[in-house]
């Protein structure tokens, strides 16, 4: 059983500089609190007030047992990554869980990828057969802007890959918060 959605987003591009730009602050900031803290840092995944909508329905913060209501059976999942690192010093630990399924959006069959980070999802990719009617049926829908990016309230970030990288394109959808909880431990504890 393949995943289906379609979600309304409020469009508000979010930019390549603006990306960059908060990811330097973010780092900046990450920086800046681990040396000034000689404390640990949070989890990683460590859930907000609200979360935020994703790929299909699903929500960034959400538990694997709590998506995979959602999920066809496990044994159709393609596991690309499997990692577990155990706490250490002033780090939390620090598993990924990556994994494909077969899904299905605005009549576009594809590939669905879910990121879990210690458990709690935090990115989506959508990697459909045709790529760029998908990205005019989103546009069409107003689930992203004429740039193929768009923000959905309150804290998901859309994007398109990039189409010099060679691999196939894909749809993304991830929570920046959830986001600048993982540079802070990469910056911190890599």
């Amino acid at each position: 059983m393949p995943v289906h959605t379609q979600q309304r987003v409020h469009r508000r591009p979010v930019s390549g500089l603006c990306r960059t730009t908060t990811f330097m602050v973010a780092l900046l900031v990450a920086g800046v609190a681990g040396t000034a803290c000689s404390g640990s840092i949070s989890e990683p995944g460590t859930p907000p007030q609200d979360p935020s909508p994703l790929f299909g329905g699903f929500k960034s913060y959400e538990t694997l047992d709590e998506a995979k209501r959602a999920l066809p059976e496990r044994a159709s999942w393609h596991v690309v990554f499997d990692s577990n690192s155990s706490q250490r010093a002033n780090c939390p630990r620090f598993d990924e869980f990556t994994f494909d399924v077969r899904a299905e959006d605005f009549g576009q069959s594809g590939t669905l990828r879910l990121v879990f980070i210690n458990q709690r999802l935090q990115t989506t990719s959508f990697m459909p057969q045709d790529f760029s009617q998908y990205v005019a049926a989103l546009v069409r829908n107003g689930l992203v802007g004429e740039s193929g990016e768009g923000r959905i309230p309150p804290a998901t970030d859309v994007w398109l890959s990039d189409a010099k990288l060679g691999t196939q394109r894909f749809v993304g959808w991830e929570d920046h918060r959830f986001s600048a909880q993982v540079r802070a431990f990469v910056f911190r504890c890599s």
